[in-house]
């Protein structure tokens, strides 16, 4: 269970996304969308970059945690209807499922 430290990040922005059902905030939204698009970033530039590749692989977070966040954060986003959002999401998912392949094929 060391590996939640790694995840801290993750879960807030879990609960920040959660928090929307219940108060919905143009300021959440904006700090969403950097937040996704930093994500989305990152997920392309380490598919190009091995060395950035690497870096995320030291981490003890099991695969299946980051799919129960991007899933949950898909079906929350579609639930309060941003649904470009939750694209964007959808996108750093499939991203992420693409990385994992790769790894597991070398």
């Amino acid at each position: 269970m060391s590996w939640i430290k790694d995840t801290i990040l993750d879960l807030i922005v879990l609960l920040t996304i959660i928090s929307l059902i219940f108060f919905t905030s143009n300021t959440i939204i904006i700090a969403l969308w950097v937040y996704t698009a930093l994500l989305l970033v990152g997920k392309v530039l380490a598919l190009f970059m091995p060395s950035l590749k690497r870096r995320s692989d030291k981490t003890a977070t099991p695969e299946w945690f980051y799919h129960i966040i991007y899933v949950s954060s898909i079906a929350i986003l579609v639930y309060i209807q941003e649904y470009y959002l939750s694209g964007a999401w959808f996108i750093v998912w499939i991203l992420s499922i693409i990385s994992s392949n790769r790894t597991t094929k070398k």
